[in-house]
């Protein structure tokens, strides 16, 4: 007596099937030209950009009076769907030949990049740390590392900020500028580093961040620098070392001189081909395309799959900055979308998202 035996198909729930095979579920909601997130291709969630309200030349809302205290010059807080990032510019006041104030000078005598691209730059950074909020403490991941110091080039390249804007003016307290016989043999700059914090994640986080950035650095005021009356001469093996101690005034400052023309916002885009042979319901379909989709923003599990992938850096009429991540099957044609979308993008946010100085 033979036995038969029945196969029930197993019915997973979208968030499992995310998980299990994202790039089926994409595929299910693209038949049906809608994304896991509900939104259309070219669509991008909302923007809300604010201060932080942490720094120590930031005004209290209740009474006007600046905080006067803490190491944060600037801050903000970018907020788009579920994602919060919180960014906090702090600084630090090194001599003008030292290593932190141009790294690549280390890079240069290494032998790591050309002499002549970067010996004269006039182009100045932030030293970023990004930390992407995952439920428990360690070391930066290599997302986090590669992040951080694609946010380092990327300001760096884009000339928003002059070395120039960085550099002190000593003074003493209560006039303006030293006397030439009093001034010290060593210039001083100031070097800006930025903590980057992500909560909520959902897809990649790069665009947030670097929004983030640029609202906090909008926000930074440096304060003034006072050379106290305390000046020692240090003879080392015949050589004689001056030292200064320098004074940062608490409430006198100035904001952070910024490239204007050089602001620009970030976005990112992925390239997925709709895939005929994943089983799809005919009276559902709503999309008839034989090429690839377009998606802006990519947001949750089955998106962030996505290898192929276009980021765009506009101030929403220059292009700035262009990426593109697994490049096979890119045309003129998708970039050319891309860009149009990130300018009108980019327009919006940086005039009407509230980037305000």
């Amino acid at each position: 007596m033979s036995e038969t035996a029945s196969l029930k198909p197993n019915k997973f729930p979208p968030d499992v099937l995310a998980r299990i095979a994202p790039d089926v579920l994409l595929q299910k909601y693209l038949q049906i030209g809608l994304r896991p997130s509900l939104r259309k291709f070219d669509e991008f969630r909302p923007v809300a950009i604010s201060r932080a309200g942490v720094g120590r030349y930031e005004a209290s809302e209740q009474n006007g009076d600046i905080n006067g205290v803490g190491s944060v010059l600037g801050s903000s807080i970018v907020k788009s769907g579920k994602t919060t990032a919180i960014c906090l510019i702090s600084g630090a006041i090194v001599e003008d030949d030292h290593e932190l104030i141009n790294d690549y000078r280390t890079k240069l005598e290494k032998d790591i990049i050309d002499s002549e691209t970067h010996t004269d730059s006039k182009n100045a950074s932030v030293y970023t740390e990004v930390e992407i909020s995952r439920g428990g403490s360690g070391p930066p991941n290599e997302e986090e590392i590669a992040i951080s110091h694609r946010l380092y080039e990327t300001i760096y390249h884009s000339g928003l900020i002059d070395r120039d804007a960085l550099k002190i003016q000593l003074g003493y307290k209560g006039s303006e500028q030293l006397e030439q016989d009093f001034l010290p043999h060593t210039s001083y700059s100031f070097v800006l580093y930025a903590t980057i914090q992500v909560f909520s994640r959902a897809g990649p986080v790069y665009d947030l961040c670097y929004g983030a950035l640029v609202s906090a650095l909008r926000q930074t005021r440096l304060p003034a620098v006072y050379i106290a009356e305390k000046r020692t001469e240090v003879g080392v093996r015949r050589v004689r070392i001056e030292e200064y101690d320098l004074v940062c005034e608490a409430e006198k400052n100035e904001p952070l001189r910024l490239n204007e023309n050089k602001l620009a916002w970030s976005s990112t885009f992925g390239l997925v081909e709709l895939d005929r042979d994943v089983p799809h319901d005919e009276d559902k379909m709503e999309i008839d395309t034989e090429g690839k989709i377009l998606l802006a923003e990519l947001e949750g599990e089955a998106e962030e799959d996505i290898n192929t992938r276009i980021t765009v850096s506009s101030n929403g009429s220059t292009l700035s900055g262009l990426s593109v991540y697994g490049a096979a099957g890119v045309t003129k044609d998708d970039l050319r979308k891309a860009f149009d979308l990130a300018s009108r993008h980019s327009q919006y946010v940086l005039n009407s998202g509230g980037m305000e100085m």
